[in-house]
């Protein structure tokens, strides 16, 4: 878990995501989202990417209340 907060919608961000073999998937910090906003005009990606984020976390949320 981050204290990072995305730079669009201020959304929370994970350093990580668990995969199915046991294996952990980095994730991109704030300073990356802010490089790809600044290299690429990439407002829309960073943004969709917060979104993205924000819908993965009430999910879990969810599943974990269900169990």
């Amino acid at each position: 878990m981050s204290t990072e907060r995305g730079p669009i919608y201020g959304v929370e961000l994970l350093t990580e995501l668990p995969l199915d073999n046991g294996m952990m998937q980095a994730l991109p910090s704030r300073n990356d989202l802010e490089s790809i906003q600044d290299l690429f005009n990439g407002t829309r990606i960073v943004a969709g990417y917060e979104v993205l984020l924000e819908h993965y976390r009430r999910k879990c949320a969810e599943v974990k209340a269900l169990e």
